[in-house]
């Protein structure tokens, strides 16, 4: 029988004290990331906001100015067939810029931290270290999870942009056309 002595209860309560230390950490790192794809979901959300409100104003103006100026435009000749498909195609990338940035506000699915009736079946009689390594395996499969419906949101306001580019060079296309129409016609 060995006995156990005052040293070996210092050095194992340390060693314990140790690996807790060591799974807080980890834990709270993986807390912290969790928490940015939280920030960064939120981000995305607002840029999707700005593309829908930015489009929607562009398109307001549009509707109204360029209905005004095909109406004054001489209506005979290909090139005013042509401004005309231009001013549809800028309207119709603008609509496809604020469909982009609705469909990315819409992804919404977000796994949360479990509830806590869950986290007490679950760790309820377990230690600290094994509680703090069971909840941050938990928050990872979360990470990973949020991670890819931000990216999906990303790639939906990156389409939105690229949308909302080609819409207003149409309609600068458009303008100057009408301009150019205009001027040769009067």
């Amino acid at each position: 029988m060995t006995l156990v002595t005052e040293e070996d209860n210092i050095y194992n309560e340390n060693v314990y004290n140790e690996i807790v230390e060591r799974d807080k950490l980890i834990y709270d790192i993986i807390g912290n990331r969790y928490n940015l794809e939280w920030e960064r979901s939120k981000s995305l959300e607002g840029k999707a906001i700005g593309i829908i409100t930015f489009v929607g104003i562009i398109l307001s103006l549009q509707g109204g100015i360029g209905a005004i100026l095909i109406n004054d435009a001489p209506k005979i000749g290909t090139l005013a067939i042509i401004i005309n498909l231009v001013f549809i195609f800028s309207v119709f990338f603008l609509t496809l810029s604020i469909i982009s940035g609705l469909w990315a506000f819409y992804v919404k699915t977000w796994i949360y931290v479990p509830k806590a009736s869950f986290i007490i079946k679950k760790c309820g009689d377990r230690s600290r270290s094994e509680i703090l390594c069971t909840m941050a395996a938990i928050l990872e499969k979360s990470i990973f999870y949020n991670r890819d419906n931000n990216n999906k949101k990303k790639n939906l306001i990156v389409q939105g942009f690229i949308f909302l580019f080609i819409g207003v060079i149409l309609n600068l296309v458009f303008i100057i056309g009408l301009i150019f129409i205009m001027n040769h016609w009067m």
